[in-house]
């Protein structure tokens, strides 16, 4: 095998697949490896897998010889990634694949073809079109939330539904919950809903990123897959195979009791109460609610303790409770909008938080137990 290429084409073709092999040791040598196969026609292909996410990217190149060559992903493109020239070669000579570019040579090390795992992509005709910024904003809104306890695996992903021209995204961990639904254009539709896979997610959003037009997904129920395609690339993601629990039920679907808060200032007054507890994830901060005027209050045993008070819009019943700052972060910067709402039904119930100016998101948070020190 022998092919001459550009560089930034090279460079763009191993992105995704090489983010597919990381963390896959463990598992599998051969998974932290990509296969290359030059043909003929001028067509150049890697593929990888981690067994649960598969992506196969194809380009243009000058190919020389036909032929194949499995190679450690992550090595390849960092190389390629710190090339100067335009032009990069490529050649398999016995079990190394040699590398050059103007003055620069490399000798990689390779692994049998034949140990790589087969691979299957969806037929081309089951791909329907689908926007791809509606699919990056959906996981981006929703990822931060999904649930890390592999006892729970249905909690392990974001349950992804569209029909009738609406997406939604939903994740929860049991502590908090976040919910993204957009109108889209497009044929595709998955009515009943499926699990993605964390990881699978956020490379779906970066391929939904990559600054193309038009994407096409493809779900195959007797595979249990989503397929997604872009371009030359075509990425598919195993589902997790269990049933999303019934989460409208934990919707808080207050109409009293809210806060309307301007949310750079906000965020950035709970931002100085997190630097006293920067080191704990499970830190927390107290509301005290009046009419009109919110405090906040945060106490480390180490570092000292913070007070915050601000003007706010609201008319209700005195109401203090607490929440975890880390969580109250992620939420607030997935709020789009200069304000947000946020409805609260009592210091020991759920708070509802959305932006003012639109319906696309709502987050909840469950309150932490407020203890006498």
């Amino acid at each position: 095998m022998k092919f001459n290429v550009e560089k930034d084409s090279l460079y763009s073709g191993l992105a995704l697949p090489q983010k597919v092999t990381e963390g896959t040791s463990s598992i599998n040598p051969i998974l932290e490896h990509v296969l290359i196969h030059a043909d003929s026609n001028g067509t150049v292909t890697i593929s990888a897998t981690d067994t649960s996410t598969s992506v196969i990217s194809s380009f243009n190149a000058e190919v020389e010889s036909e032929g194949s060559v499995t190679v450690n992903g992550k090595t390849l493109f960092k190389l390629v990634s710190t090339l100067s020239g335009n032009e990069v070669s490529l050649e398999k000579k016995d079990n190394q694949l040699h590398l050059k570019c103007r003055r620069s040579e490399f000798e990689l090390n390779t692994a049998r073809d034949d140990d790589f795992p087969e691979i299957s992509f969806p037929d081309d005709s089951t791909f329907k079109s689908f926007e791809p910024v509606v699919m990056s904003e959906l996981i981006d809104k929703t990822l931060y939330s999904v649930s890390t306890d592999d006892t729970k695996p249905h909690l392990m992903g974001v349950f992804f539904v569209c029909s009738d021209k609406i997406a939604r995204c939903v994740s929860t961990d049991g502590h908090r919950l976040s919910l993204c639904e957009y109108a889209y254009d497009g044929d595709f539709s998955v009515p009943q809903g499926i699990i993605l896979p964390k990881k699978g997610a956020a490379e779906i959003k970066q391929l939904a990123d990559s600054g193309l037009q038009t994407m096409e997904l493809s779900y195959i129920p007797e595979k249990k897959i989503l397929g997604a395609r872009m371009g030359g690339t075509t990425l598919t993601v195993k589902i997790v195979d269990s049933k999303y629990p019934p989460y409208e039920a934990v919707i808080p679907k207050y109409d009293s009791n809210q806060m309307v808060i301007p949310r750079e200032s906000f965020l950035q007054a709970v931002k100085r109460i997190s630097v006293l507890s920067e080191q704990k994830n499970e830190s927390g901060v107290i509301f005290s609610v009046s009419s009109d005027r919110l405090e906040m209050f945060g106490t480390d045993t180490l570092k000292g303790k913070s007070h915050e008070e601000m003007e706010i819009g609201y008319q209700g019943e005195d109401i203090t409770i607490a929440f975890n700052l880390k969580f109250m972060e992620q939420t607030l910067s997935r709020i789009d909008g200069s304000e947000f709402s946020i409805f609260l039904g009592g210091p020991k119930a759920a708070a509802l938080l959305k932006p003012v100016d639109n319906t696309s998101f709502l987050g909840v948070l469950m309150p932490l137990r407020i203890t006498d020190s």
